[in-house]
């Protein structure tokens, strides 16, 4: 699961807070 807010997926940290990667969906950027 991911959390635009924190800019988690997965556990994966990302660089930015504002868009993290959604692994569900062939790990397309998706904006928050």
């Amino acid at each position: 699961g991911g959390d635009y807010l924190q800019g988690w997926h997965c556990g994966a940290p990302m660089p930015f807070g504002l868009f993290h990667f959604r692994l569900t969906q062939k790990s397309q950027p998706a904006f928050g």
